[in-house]
């Protein structure tokens, strides 16, 4: 599950995608929607690692 956060309107109430934004904050757990909003420059905060970066490539191993 990742939290996205609107990008101009920290009190936004209402839905966009399908996805309800409650004091300008959601919660959605479907990959094509997430890219969505990042392609419309939300905030995307992923809750297991408490980062940004989803869509980087992974470091190499072994290093």
């Amino acid at each position: 599950m990742v939290k996205i956060y609107h990008p101009t309107d920290k009190a936004y109430n209402g839905v966009r995608a399908n996805v309800r934004f409650t004091d300008g904050v959601a919660e959605c757990d479907i990959p094509s929607v997430i890219a969505w909003f990042e392609k419309k420059n939300f905030k995307i905060e992923d809750d297991k690692a408490k980062s940004t970066t989803r869509g980087k490539a992974k470091e190499t191993e072994g290093e």
